[in-house]
């Protein structure tokens, strides 16, 4: 990028970067035949970058990633969390699986976490977003959603807003303005409150009155 303007060259790297880093893993796939992400923060869209001056030939900076240790596995506890799915909730599972995903993009996971919530309160159904019953389980996080509103915009609306996000490609495409006063897009901001409301639905499920095992979040 030629220019001496370091204004300039942070507006395009935040226009383009989800461009360019998903051609990056598009690319490396194809030529390698092997699965390859490049790694976000967790929780969110957003990648480490590090933007300086210099000419095209000038060494690259290298990022030490210290990876978390393997866990040691408890199977009796795993035995005991298997035990919390029926077949009642074999669609929830589905969704479920790829929700706590963590080397999964966010925007995977947010829209597997409203894709179980879409199939428990409306099935295979369309228009959650008209269902009366999905309504009144929102206004349960009311107080949570409240510091994420725009003005004159419902709880309802801000989840529709993420999951178009979501479900196109997760480009936003708010106006520079925007994301300089509100760097977190609707998926970052509803994604915590999103598991909150999918753990509740897993622990208020009929088939499961009785059970032990209670689902939390991070």
């Amino acid at each position: 990028m030629h220019t001496d303007d370091q204004r300039s060259a942070e507006t395009c790297l935040d226009l383009n970067i989800q461009t360019w880093v998903t051609a990056l893993e598009v690319a490396v796939m194809i030529e390698t035949k092997q699965p390859f992400h490049v790694m976000r923060v967790p929780g969110s869209q957003t990648f480490a970058v590090v933007l300086g001056q210099g000419t095209e030939d000038s060494p690259a900076v290298l990022l030490d990633v210290a990876l978390t240790e393997p866990q040691i596995i408890n199977y009796d506890r795993i035995a005991y969390g298997m035990s919390a799915w029926g077949g009642a909730l074999s669609q929830h599972l589905f969704y479920f699986r790829r929700f706590v995903d963590g080397s999964l993009p966010l925007d995977v996971r947010w829209l597997n976490g409203y894709r179980l919530l879409e199939w428990h309160f409306v099935g295979d159904k369309a228009g959650l977003a008209r269902s009366l019953e999905w309504r009144t389980f929102v206004a349960r996080f009311a107080d949570v959603f409240e510091s994420c509103l725009r003005r004159s915009q419902t709880s309802v609306g801000l989840l529709e807003e993420a999951r178009a996000l979501a479900a196109h490609a997760g480009i936003d495409d708010r106006s520079e303005a925007e994301r300089a006063k509100d760097p977190q897009n609707a998926m970052e901001k509803t994604f915590r409150t999103l598991e909150q409301m999918v753990m509740t639905v897993l622990n208020e499920h009929p088939s499961r009155v009785g059970n032990p095992v209670r689902f939390i979040g991070v």
